[in-house]
């Protein structure tokens, strides 16, 4: 973490300013921090160098806190630990839990493959300004942009070359290799919770989210949560899944109910021993009989793609109709379908110039 974030970030539970006690730093980088709420008084950690800035942090940090007690007021302690505080947190966000595991899983597997959905970063990135946003290199420059699930983050790294300021937040423990890899200044990591999120509002010109807010609990409503981060004019652009009407797909997605529900490990293996061998064979067998050479894709990406389409415990697909009237609702125009293609449909929006985003509640 960089102490230039502070200027992004807040309670995710109160939204008020965070404070930060530096317990160890690298140069620039903040490896080790506690950050209090101001309000409140909620504890935050940054571990690994990524600030945690979940609603449930004091729970699933708990050893990090009870390693550094000292450094924090009794009172804030009582304040944060008292049982019933704790066990309304579990309570709420136990179904987030499935989630966070599953995409920490998945992304676990990347290793040193840098390339993601059959696109290197570089690809991936060019295409997220010039066909999912629409705009030009140089619009960009003077853009602070968020990634609301970042994934891997190879991609948010990458956009760095383009945009001021980059914050990338996943709720996957995936942020922890995309921090270790970031060497750019301007590109940070947290991880978050986009149904909370530990953001401030009116503070991005630009928010991307891509195969993501389909597997919270509630795409519609994740989406609402994120447009205060958003200053006027700025622009919302995400890619949801749409409806399939294939044999194959509607398969997949019974397979799906029931493979969500088993352990995780054992998903991963049982892919790794049937279902990837059948399909790494099934692409090279198609290569040699067919003028359309497919690109064969190596078993860690394989692999990858198995646990997104078959674990997440959300898994939700709406067409361009509907989530245009969720753009309007908002008070959003320029609404446009800027990718389409077989799985799902990438849309954007931009948010009118006399709607105050400070000011905009759910």
């Amino acid at each position: 973490m960089k102490a230039t974030l502070l200027s992004f970030i807040c309670c995710p539970v109160c939204r008020e300013d965070l404070r930060l006690d530096v317990i160890h730093r690298d140069q620039e980088n903040i490896e080790a921090a506690i950050l209090t709420c101001t309000a409140c008084s909620k504890l935050f950690p940054v571990v690994a160098g990524v600030p945690r800035l979940l609603p449930n942090a004091i729970n699933d940090f708990y050893g990090f806190f009870k390693q550094y007690r000292s450094r924090i007021s009794p009172e804030v302690w009582e304040n944060n630990y008292r049982d019933e505080n704790r066990k309304a947190l579990e309570k709420m966000l136990k179904k987030q839990k499935c989630t966070q595991k599953s995409f920490s899983l998945e992304w676990s597997f990347q290793g040193k493959e840098t390339v993601t959905w059959r696109f290197t970063p570089e690809e991936r990135a060019q295409r997220v300004v010039h066909q999912a946003l629409q705009l030009t290199e140089a619009a960009c420059r003077d853009k602070v942009f968020l990634d609301a699930g970042c994934g891997n983050g190879l991609l948010t790294e990458e956009l760095g070359n383009y945009f001021s300021t980059v914050v990338g937040i996943d709720l996957s423990y995936s942020v922890e290799q995309a921090h270790r890899r970031n060497t750019r200044s301007n590109v940070h990591f947290i991880q978050g919770d986009l149904m909370h999120p530990p953001l401030k509002f009116g503070a991005f010109d630009i928010i991307f989210s891509s195969g993501v807010l389909h597997h919270t609990p509630n795409t519609e409503l994740t989406f609402s949560c994120l447009t205060p981060l958003l200053k006027p004019g700025g622009r919302f652009y995400m890619w949801l899944y749409h409806p399939i009407k294939s044999f194959h797909h509607q398969m997949m997605l019974r397979l799906r109910k029931i493979f969500y529900r088993l352990p995780l490990k054992f998903n991963a293996y049982f892919f790794l021993i049937t279902f990837v061998p059948f399909a790494l064979a099934k692409r090279k067998l198609k290569n040699m009989f067919s003028k359309n050479k497919t690109v064969e894709l190596p078993w860690r990406v394989q692999l990858i793609n198995f646990i997104d389409g078959l674990t997440p415990r959300y898994r939700y697909e709406h067409t361009p109709e509907e989530v245009s009237v969720w753009y309007r609702k908002r008070n959003f125009h320029n609404i446009t379908v800027t990718i389409r293609d077989h799985f799902g449909f990438g849309i954007f929006g931009d948010l009118r110039k006399n709607e105050s985003s400070s000011e905009k509640r759910l």
